[in-house]
């Protein structure tokens, strides 16, 4: 009884079992501790789901992009893992990342549509239309990172079809030149260094 009273007493909870603790609550190493440069990995999480470390990819001061690590939901669709990808480009930096000169070009009221599906090797990524007020180097950087982020984590997926709340849209590579395709190569000039 007097042990009882005692773990009691220094604040140790009695009875119950671990509770979950909300992602934003833990640090962001802790969340997806694989180095940028590794490959994907899945984990299982305390709750019984599925994640995945993906690489995500930022704007650096010289207009680059730079591969960040995050956690996003394993799904067993393909589809849903794109919008996780989108989901975690969209949010853009963390607090660490910002300071450090990391910046998301993709404006972060972006909202992914209905329409973002893979077929044939190709991610058709439909967004809202605040996606497509960007323009110049903003625009360019955006579609960039949505192309670096979605290819570097899906297999098999080579290129990106962008839509705009539905409709078809064809994006300028960094040439000034449309393309109803975006890949890697279109936008090799932003390539990490």
């Amino acid at each position: 009884m007097a042990l009882a009273f005692g773990v009691a007493a220094c604040g140790v909870p009695v009875g119950g079992g671990p509770s979950p603790i909300a992602p934003k609550a833990v640090p962001f190493d802790l969340l997806a501790p694989t180095p940028p440069n590794s490959a994907p990995a899945s984990s299982s999480t305390q709750s019984g789901g599925h994640t995945l470390a993906v690489q995500v990819f930022l704007v650096n001061p010289s207009s680059h992009l730079t591969a960040v690590s995050r956690s996003v939901a394993f799904p067993n669709d393909p589809d849903a893992l794109l919008v996780s990808l989108l989901r975690a480009v969209i949010a853009g930096p963390t607090s660490a990342e910002a300071a450090a000169g990391l910046q998301g070009a993709i404006p972060p009221q972006t909202a992914v549509l209905s329409g973002t599906t893979i077929t044939a090797g190709l991610a058709t990524v439909d967004l809202s239309a605040g996606f497509g007020q960007l323009a110049g180097q903003a625009q360019i950087e955006a579609i960039a990172q949505v192309v670096w982020t979605v290819t570097a984590n899906l297999s098999g997926v080579s290129g990106v079809v962008f839509e705009i709340a539905g409709q078809p849209a064809s994006v300028p590579e960094p040439s000034g030149a449309l393309v109803s395709v975006a890949t890697r190569a279109d936008y090799a000039s932003l390539a990490p260094s």
